[in-house]
């Protein structure tokens, strides 16, 4: 029997913050009669390049499609690798089918959700070859050329991208970071984004940043910058008079999207203080609760906390979705951490009984508690008093 949730009030998983300023540029926006590849798109892509600290940023239509330009820049295409985390949104890999290559599934670091450097290594060396002669990496099993590294900045937790491109070097492979959570975090005292790698973030709603629908690429590379630009735009390129150079696509972001890109940008940094606050409510009250593991956050890395993901013990009355059921009749949204991509009914083929130890107990044990800027302290309370009243004391 499900409860009567009618007088509760219900604490969704994410919610925007918006002001009266993204109000104030898409009016000003619709009123100026140009609202697509236009001013704002400039300028969103001029203020999100200045924050990250890249010299260019190409915005597109979603993380998705910067993933699958990302990929196509950086040479991706049949018979072709790409390795990838498996504990990830299903976006990272289908991006990789999009370019007909195939993605390569690596295992996760339980303490922190993101891809392991050293079964990338490990992989590398007890699958592969390297032809020194071509400089590419093969892999035995299947006879394709390993090409890139794709790891995912999970939860907004950077991974150790050094550990990650000393791998990528010794081996001739590309890195593109697949940053859709982390807009804001930082590597080292340097933020996600400013870094010698492609990086690709999204702007859904659940994101800090948001421009309802939306996504960029941001790199150093100025040709890679100007190749981002000619495919979302459908293979075109302006100078020194249009031409379609190249098979593209509609990948283009508007710019009533980017007129809210553009304010939200001005209060990132008080959206990511609201989180941080937030997020260490959380740490404090459930740290001494036994079938809880909060966020462990490596010395090298600052989270925005896009997400906050705790998993719960094997010890727990509970399990992990029978916890989300008891919170849905409280009237409190929680969602999954992540899916297990491998275990996709579209990646079975591809993957052949491949099992990833850290990934299939992320994947059942991992839940997403609501954290948004909105969040009243009274909110919190209830998630907090409720979660707390179901893992103790059973």
């Amino acid at each position: 029997m499900v409860s009567d949730k009618s007088n509760l009030k219900i604490i969704p998983i994410a919610k925007p913050y918006f002001d009266s300023e993204e109000e104030r540029l898409v009016l000003k926006t619709v009123r100026s009669g140009w609202i697509a590849q236009g001013r704002m798109v400039e300028e969103f892509e001029e203020r999100l390049r200045r924050y990250v600290g890249a010299r260019y940023a190409v915005s597109v239509s979603s993380g998705t499609t910067a993933l699958h330009l990302a990929l196509l820049i950086s040479g991706i295409g049949p018979g072709d690798e790409v390795i990838v985390p498996s504990f990830s949104f299903i976006a990272t890999a289908n991006a990789v089918l999009y370019c007909g290559a195939r993605p390569v599934f690596i295992d996760i670091d339980l303490k922190t959700y993101n891809i392991d450097p050293e079964m990338i290594g490990a992989f590398i060396k007890r699958r592969c070859r390297f032809d020194a002669g071509k400089k590419a990496v093969i892999d035995k099993e299947t006879g394709a050329r390993v090409k890139a590294i794709m790891p995912v900045h999970q939860f907004g937790l950077p991974c150790d991208i050094d550990a990650i491109s000393k791998i990528a070097r010794e081996y001739g492979l590309a890195v593109i970071e697949d940053a859709a959570c982390a807009i804001g975090s930082s590597y080292k005292g340097k933020r996600i984004g400013g870094g010698r790698n492609i990086v690709c973030f999204s702007f859904h709603p659940r994101k800090v940043l948001t421009t309802g629908e939306g996504g960029a690429i941001v790199t150093d590379n100025k040709s890679c910058a100007e190749k981002a630009m000619a495919l979302r735009n459908h293979g075109m390129r302006k100078a020194p008079i249009e031409d379609y150079v190249m098979l593209g696509y509609n990948y283009r972001l508007t710019d009533l999207q980017a007129a809210i890109g553009i304010a939200q940008i001005s209060k990132v940094h008080e959206i990511l203080k609201k989180r941080v606050y937030l997020a260490e409510r959380y740490n404090r009250a459930f740290k001494t609760i036994d079938s809880l593991k909060i966020p462990h956050i490596p010395s090298y890395g600052v989270t925005n906390y896009q997400s906050y993901v705790i998993r719960i013990g094997e010890d727990s009355f509970y399990s992990r979705d029978n916890l989300i059921k008891e919170l849905s009749k409280k009237g409190i949204c929680a969602r999954r951490g992540n899916t297990a991509i491998h275990l996709q009914a579209i990646y079975k083929k591809i993957t052949k009984g491949l099992r990833l130890p850290n990934t299939e107990k992320a994947a059942s044990q991992t839940m997403a508690l609501p954290i948004f800027f909105g969040m009243t302290k009274d909110e919190q309370d209830r998630v907090i008093d409720t979660m707390s009243g179901l893992t103790t004391n059973r």
